[in-house]
Formats: structure tokens, sequence, C-alpha cells
């Protein structure tokens, strides 16, 4: 038996892929011998060593970026406004809202109830929290149909370049945009303006800045900005890709009166890898939503909504609501009389919710992106605007009409003084500056025929994982597939030759 498992490893070494063993077998002198058995162990390690390496790489799920120019025009960015002037919305819903329904008698209505609470205890405390807009936002449950009409003040002309073509952006044939209206605590009333479409190449807001019933401008302060404004600066408005929540914290441009300011959209597409290479959420049919892009400071607050939400039922003072989302989820300081302990629960679940988080947050919210996504970078330019001559056309077109043209009467006298005086009037009126201090002009120009793409790919594929330890063991020791088929009937042989020599 000996003898013929001798036979079988000689033969198989001599008729072996690998060069290095019938060599060492064959070899005529002891030197050789040992020259070739020292080159097939320094050719065994060094392939180790460098498979090692190889193998590490590819465990560490490296990748690398590649970049290709697609031809086509990008789809067209959402487009997020607010009023700089968070005020002006709760001023504006004041005077809708007055007398039993104002914020005063809201905040006293608070106040009466308190004293059914010892003011150093806890319901005291919850219930001062509800104090003041974010309280009255959570308590008016009609609120939203008069933010409707505040839109239609503050955006008072909308129109778009469909595929070159100028068009109203809502007729009643068609509209190439839908809004969405909602009210920010932290914000007021802000519009987000999302294209229907692709072939959208422009978009252009006319914006009334100013409180259409008050002639002095309000001065305020922002509590991260130490300088003092007017309710008549202007808005803040945020570009964001398609179906993303818009970061208005860190991701907004604050637009003046008194200015046409254009944003020249540079649009690139990014494809990137899920796990193991990275975070992303891929789209599904089913779930369209799946992959709704949260970014920036926004993904952390929208997080923490929903946290509170999940957890307490319901949307805390602190977060954005639309008007559907009032109507079909509670609110945490909602009022109820009937049952006041229920407003304490979800506002002390809310409270000790997002008390949890501080510590969490980044472990709750990893806010991954969408595996493919367009991103928006944008360059802007103002220009004053509107000229003197456009004045009398601007007033009859978008002021004569509407119910705070008493405060621009100016121009309508300086109409009536020029059928006696036509170049007078034309100069008087080329010096009012009643527009410039109250409109703004805004223009979204996405103008690109075509566009980079970055593809996030492996660093090394499985088949290039392959290839490589392949190439690697034949460079250095000879090993191939066919050898390792070699090593197999080898086993085999050893197997069937041993088991017929104990039979034997």
């Amino acid at each position: 038996m000996a003898i013929t498992i001798k036979k079988i490893i000689t033969k198989c070494c001599q008729n072996s892929s690998m060069k290095a063993l019938p060599r060492i077998i064959k070899a005529p002198t002891k030197f050789q011998k040992a020259l070739w058995i020292l080159g097939l162990l320094c050719g065994l390690l060094t392939s180790g060593y460098q498979l090692s390496l190889l193998f590490l790489d590819y465990f560490n799920f490296s990748t690398s970026v590649s970049i290709a120019k697609e031809m086509g025009a990008p789809p067209f960015p959402d487009v997020t406004i607010c009023h700089l002037d968070k005020n002006w919305t709760f001023r504006m819903l004041e005077r809708e809202f007055g007398g039993d329904f104002s914020v005063d008698e809201y905040n006293y209505k608070i106040s009466e109830l308190q004293t059914l609470y010892p003011s150093e205890g806890l319901s005291w405390g919850l219930l001062e929290s509800l104090k003041g807009f974010k309280g009255y936002l959570q308590n008016d449950f009609l609120i939203h149909e008069e933010v409707e009409k505040l839109r239609r003040l503050f955006v008072i002309d909308c129109s778009v370049i469909y595929n070159w073509d100028p068009q109203p952006c809502f007729s009643e044939f068609e509209a190439y945009l839908t809004t969405n209206v909602f009210l920010d605590p932290e914000f007021g009333m802000c519009v987000t303006f999302s294209a229907v479409d692709d072939l959208i190449k422009e978009l252009k807001l006319l914006l009334y800045l100013d409180d259409p019933y008050t002639n002095t401008p309000r001065r305020f302060t922002f509590v991260h900005d130490s300088n003092t404004h007017t309710s008549a600066v202007g808005a803040k408005v945020v570009i964001h890709p398609p179906k993303s929540f818009p970061d208005i914290w860190l991701g907004s441009r604050d637009i003046y009166a008194g200015n046409d300011v254009s944003f020249g959209i540079e649009s690139t597409k990014r494809s990137v890898l899920g796990e193991p290479y990275g975070s992303c959420i891929m789209q599904t049919v089913d779930d369209p939503q799946s992959a709704i892009n949260r970014h920036g400071y926004e993904c952390y607050r929208m997080c923490a909504r929903d946290q509170v939400l999940e957890s307490c039922g319901c949307i805390n003072i602190y977060y954005a609501t639309t008007k559907e989302e009032r109507n079909t989820t509670p609110l945490c300081g909602t009022i109820n009389l009937n049952n006041i302990t229920e407003t304490f629960y979800r506002l002390r679940c809310a409270e000790e919710i997002l008390v949890d988080l501080n510590d969490i947050m980044e472990e709750v919210c990893p806010c991954p992106t969408p595996c493919t996504q367009f991103t928006y970078d944008y360059s802007t330019n103002a220009v004053p605007w509107p000229a003197g001559v456009y004045h009398r056309s601007f007033y009859e077109q978008y002021i004569r009409s509407q119910p705070y043209a008493a405060k621009f009467h100016g121009y309508a006298d300086l109409i009536e003084i020029e059928k006696d005086d036509p170049m007078g009037a034309v100069k008087k009126i080329s010096e009012l500056n009643l527009i410039e201090k109250n409109f703004a002009q805004l223009r979204i120009m996405n103008h690109q025929n075509d566009y980079y793409h970055y593809v996030e790919t492996p660093l090394i594929s499985r088949e290039a994982m392959f290839g490589n330890v392949g190439g690697l063991m034949n460079l250095w020791a000879g090993i191939t597939f066919i050898t390792i088929v070699e090593i197999l009937d080898f086993m085999y042989q050893l197997i069937t030759k041993g088991t017929t020599g104990d039979e034997e």
C-alpha cells in the first residue's frame, strides 16, 4: 500500500500543472531540489501576503466613482419659499381670526386654565408651553383654510417656461405645478412648488413681501441673528431635490424686496451603493415615498417629529403641519377640556422622547439618502427691479384690483395727473419707491441640456476579486483552476487506492 501511494504522489507531482512540483521530483541534485523548494515556498508566501491585502480591501467595501456626461434635461427641483418675517404670517392670521379667535384671547384662556393647577406643578408648566403661536397653531383647526388665502396674497403671480413655451402655472385646462402649503412654528407659512414633469425649464414667481395693512414696517430680530430686520425685507428660498424635505434652517437663501433674483440651476445625478458599501434607500414601486430624501438639519428635525408621532401618536407643537395632516393626525397640544389628562399625557410623552433623542439622535436618525437622486447647486444674480418705466403697468396689472390697493394710492393719483401732464406724471411715478419696498421677482432657471452622472461602484467587484486571486496565485505559485482540479483528483486517488490497498 505504501508503495502504491508513493507511486500516486510521484505520478501526480510529475504531471501537475504547477511547474515547481515536477522539477522538485526530477531534480538531479540536492542543490536544484532545494532551489525549487525555496522558490515554491517564496511564491506561496508572497501570493499569500498579497491575497491577504486583496481580501482586506474587498471586505473593507471600498468604492470608486466614475463620471459620465448624460444628455437630456434633468428634472426640475422643488422650490420652497417662506416669508422672511414669520410674524407676517401670524399678523395676517390675526386679522382673519380676531376677537374670540385671536392669539391674545387664546393665551388668556390658557392662563385661566393654569389657575386650576399649582404654579410649581408639571401640569402648569405643560400649559405654559402651549402659550404663544406654537400652541395656537395646535388648537385652531380652521387656520389652514386661511393659510391658502395667505398663499395667494404672498405669491401674486406664477408662470413657467414649459418646453420653451411661456405658460401660467395654473389654468382651468392644465396645471404645470403642484403646491403644498404648510405652517411652521419657526418660519410661518411656507409653500413648496413641485413640477409635474421634466419639461419645465423655468419658474417665475412674483412675491408680495410686506404687510398689506401696515404702512410702517415692523421691526424684529432672529434668535440666530443679532441684526434688526423689518417685515419688508424678503423671503427665504430653498431649492431642493424633488420629493425631498426643504432644509429651511441651513439650506435657504434670502431674497429681498426691490430685486429680480435669478437662480441658475446646476444639476448633478448621483448613484450610490447600499449595504454593505454605504447607507441609502432604494425606492420601491409599491412605496414611492420610501426614497424621500431628508437632508441637512431638517432631517433630524423631521426624524424627531416622526419619533414623537410613532411613540405618542401625535404631532408635537414644534413641527410643521399641513391641512391634510391636521385632518387625519392628532396634535400633541390640542386641548380637550373634557379630557385634559390626555393633553398632559401627550405633551409629557413628546417631551420625554425629545430628551431621550439628544443622546441617540445619530443612531436613531441615520438620515439615509436615495440610492439614486439629483442634487442641485445654483448661482444667483440679483438686479434692481422693476425699472421706473414699468411702475404704472405693474400697478394696473397686480395692485389696482387688490384689497390693499389703497396703500399704493400714490400711483392712482399720478395716473389721474397724467391726463393733464403726461410727462410730469411719468417722472413722478418713476420716483415712487413703494413697489421696490414691497415686491420681489424670483426666477428659477433649469436650462441644462446635459448633466454629469456620478456613479459609485465597488473598488473591487466579485469578478475582479476572483480574477486577482487567480492572477496572483498563478504568478507566484503557478496555481490555476486546473491545479485545484488536479489536487481534488489526487485526493480521490489517495482515498480509493488506500481503500483498495487495505482490502488487499
